[in-house]
């Protein structure tokens, strides 16, 4: 049995797990987990009786696996995908100007490095996007999105781990990302994935009409 460290009530600030009412540390998993009826499985743990639907291994959401009753893995974008993905955006981003919106930023990774888009699905609707480019020295990485109702299940974090995959296995050796001044949400959920800031000043310029 593993050695219990610590226990704590109450919720995470990690917006990536699902806030369980209890939760041990232990010694030998360096992780939390739910306790005591929905301990993630493994090797030195019997497997639990139940898993409820609100539990969610991110490890057990990659590519065309599936999490719990839920049904939640993580495939490749296909055209069919456009108008869930183009819902998902303007719920997830509705501040953001027209040359990010789906009908502009989709058609265009569809021409280049279509293998880069990736979309969560939960019995058959889209709840989740991450989109990556890699330019042959730097990857970087786009419209990481969760639906709300989807949130804090791990999903986020299977996303992230799949593009990641994708681009390693390009030989990308760095990924870049933005994140909008003042979205400290966003910034402490890559924080907790191994990101860091770094002291850059971003510039852009556009070309063509916007």
């Amino acid at each position: 049995m593993p050695h219990l460290a610590g226990v704590a009530a109450g919720s995470f600030a990690d917006a990536a797990f699902a806030a369980p009412t209890q939760a041990v540390w232990t010694s030998d998993k360096h992780h939390w987990l739910t306790f005591p009826d929905t301990i993630v499985q493994h090797e030195r743990n019997p497997p639990p009786r139940s898993l409820p639907d609100t539990v969610a291994a991110p490890a057990a959401m990659r590519s065309g696996s599936r999490a719990s009753s839920k049904n939640v893995r993580v495939r490749l974008y296909e055209p069919g995908d456009f108008a869930s993905v183009d819902t998902l955006w303007q719920q997830c981003f509705p501040d953001d100007p027209s040359w990010n919106r789906a009908d502009r930023a989709i058609p265009a990774k569809m021409h280049f490095q279509p293998d880069l888009f990736f979309v969560a699905e939960s019995d058959a609707a889209v709840i989740g996007t991450a989109m990556a480019g890699y330019d042959g020295h730097r990857g970087w990485l786009y419209s990481l999105a969760v639906s709300p109702s989807y949130r804090r299940s791990g999903i986020g974090t299977a996303l992230l781990e799949e593009a990641e995959s994708a681009l390693q296995g390009l030989g990308c050796s760095k990924i870049n990302l933005q994140i909008r001044q003042g979205n400290e949400q966003v910034a402490a959920f890559y924080q907790r994935h191994g990101y860091t800031a770094e002291a850059r000043t971003s510039m852009a310029k556009r070309l063509g009409t916007s």
